[in-house]
């Protein structure tokens, strides 16, 4: 009996062990809900997708959002290496690349590329077709090394937008400022065509065996004499811009970033405001406890979330606090941010719908843990056990729930109004509102590039307006004065005929009253007057003699 028990306390405590360690995986093997329990919930199967992997011990690593302007795609990474981009709205998959090596953190992607790591070294993929952008050609190397050797391995998830790339090497920030690669292919492109149109070459001449020969050979001499030559047919290189160490604790968290602002919190609560273009640290601030949790960020304004009970909206570029909402008990996951809310969980106190201009609260669940995705109507979340929750958007109470415990793997998602979970099986599903057949955006996609304005647009098409105005304006005025010389001329005539018909009248003897009449007398309007306003008039007599 004590052989049973001691190999049952053995057991025990190499279970606890086994889950106390990081990277454990719960692999399930999830069926579909009826089509009964989706019509009493209100739902709807919007997609689903089956990744198919190496063996049995490949699963899913990470699983993200990206956005873009046409909508978000999705990025998967297996722990076996590979990448998956798929579209977010119909589930298709876009490509599939396999890498080697550690998957470290999250990807990081800008509307032309995505960015992976694989322990120290840097991938970049293109973001249409998923073909790598980084490659090296060294000597005694027959194929390309792809990837960029970093200094180190990521601490955080990769940040990149447009103008960089900022990667996070324990208390060490790096940007590196990434090469515009599809410019650079068209302009490769062209310097072929002008050369082409150069020489007058337009089609390829038939290949003859001896000349064939003699190039080979010509090849053959100058790779021997341009053996130093390593790097000549290399992809464009990352260039580091700058690198800035905090003296504070490892930072374990994505950086942030504005069109001027890099911003980064570490895990002892210090969130440092550095300029984008140079090292040079522009705003500090220190929160009461440390920081566990991703921050959220809307335009400018940055959203982190503390042990001190305390969620900080904080201005990037005017370096001061916007508000402060005080919960009841520490935070430890991101803040979740839509166009007007920002949905914030407390540990063991529940879930709370803020206004995102101001801070205040709207209210709170206790159930909930985590925050799915929502809409004008419902909010979906996820509470402690597993299960799919569907509160109302004004109250926040709790209308249904769905046992989705064998779904290990939830994605919030602060862009569209859908619901995606996955298992470690490779499943992936999408589930929609059924009255909303098209996704409903809940939060607006600012670019880093800012769009040339369309108020000097505008000013130059009303200035062509008014001057086509002004022209005809110009002619009717002159079709005017026209009139008013015809008139003066007919009055001229009829002075003649009236003074002829006096004279015959005083001959006769006959006296004839001379009346006085009114007459409006328009003048022209001077230049300063705008296009189309009234001529002044004044008024004149006129007397018949």
């Amino acid at each position: 009996m004590k052989r049973f028990l001691c190999g049952g306390v053995t057991l025990i405590a190499l279970t606890a062990l086994v889950m106390a360690q990081e990277g454990v995986r719960v692999i399930t093997r999830p069926t579909l809900p009826s089509r009964d329990v989706f019509d009493r919930l209100g739902l709807e199967l919007a997609w689903r997708a089956h990744l198919k992997f190496q063996n049995g011990r490949d699963g899913i690593f990470s699983i993200q959002l990206i956005p873009s302007k046409d909508g978000p795609d999705m990025v998967v990474q297996t722990l076996a290496g590979a990448v998956y981009l798929i579209d977010a709205e119909t589930g298709e998959q876009k490509w599939r690349v396999p890498l080697e090596g550690k998957v470290m953190t999250a990807a990081g992607a800008n509307s032309r590329s995505v960015f992976v790591a694989r322990s120290d070294r840097l991938f970049v993929l293109d973001r249409k077709t998923g073909m790598h952008r980084l490659f090296l050609k060294e000597e005694g190397f027959p194929e390309a090394i792809t990837g960029y050797k970093l200094p180190g391995p990521p601490s955080a998830p990769l940040t990149a937008d447009d103008g960089g790339l900022f990667v996070t090497m324990g208390q060490r920030v790096t940007a590196y400022l990434h090469p515009d690669f599809a410019l650079a292919l068209e302009l490769t492109k062209k310097d072929r065509d002008k050369k082409a149109a150069a020489t007058g070459v337009d089609e390829k001449p038939p290949i003859e065996l001896e000349k064939l020969k003699a190039e080979l050979e010509k090849i053959k001499e100058d790779a021997e004499k341009k053996k130093g030559d390593e790097r000549k047919d290399s992809s464009l290189q990352p260039v580091e811009l700058w690198s800035y160490y905090t003296t504070a604790t490892v930072i374990q968290q994505a950086p942030i970033t504005t069109y001027e602002k890099v911003c980064v919190v570490t895990s002892a609560g210090n969130f440092l405001a550095l300029n984008r273009f140079e090292t040079f640290l522009s705003f500090e601030f220190k929160t009461q406890g440390d920081v566990s949790a991703p921050m959220g960020q809307y335009g400018l304004t940055a959203f982190v979330g503390s042990d001190d009970y305390c969620l900080y909206a904080l201005n990037m570029h005017s370096d001061k606090i916007t508000w402060r909402f005080v919960a009841q008990a520490p935070i430890y996951r991101k803040p979740e941010v839509t166009d007007s809310d920002i949905y914030v969980t407390a540990d063991k106190i529940g879930m709370y719908r803020l206004i995102r201009e101001t801070g205040e609260k709207v209210w709170v669940n206790a159930r909930a843990e985590q925050f799915l995705a929502a809409n004008p109507k419902f909010v979906y979340a996820l509470d402690r056990q597993g299960f799919v929750l569907i509160l109302d958007a004004l109250r926040g109470t709790t209308l249904a729930a769905w046992d989705a415990r064998d779904w290990t793997m939830h994605l919030a998602n602060e862009w569209t109004d859908r619901m995606y979970l996955a298992a470690q099986d490779g499943q992936i599903i999408a589930v929609r509102n059924r009255d909303l057949p098209t996704p409903f955006k809940s939060r607006t996609y600012f670019s880093l590039r800012k769009e040339a304005p369309k108020q000097a647009e505008e000013e130059k098409k009303d200035d062509v307006e008014k001057k086509i105005d002004d022209k005809k304006d110009e002619k009717k005025d002159d079709k005017k004065d026209e009139k008013k010389k015809d008139d003066k001329k007919d009055d001229k005539k009829g002075d003649k005929k009236d003074g002829k018909a006096e004279q015959k009248m005083g001959r006769l003897g006959d006296s004839r009253p001379t009346p006085v009449l009114a007459r409006w007398e328009r003048r022209d309007a001077p230049v300063a007057y705008a296009p189309g306003s009234p001529s002044r008039c004044k008024l004149s007599a006129w007397l018949l003699s």
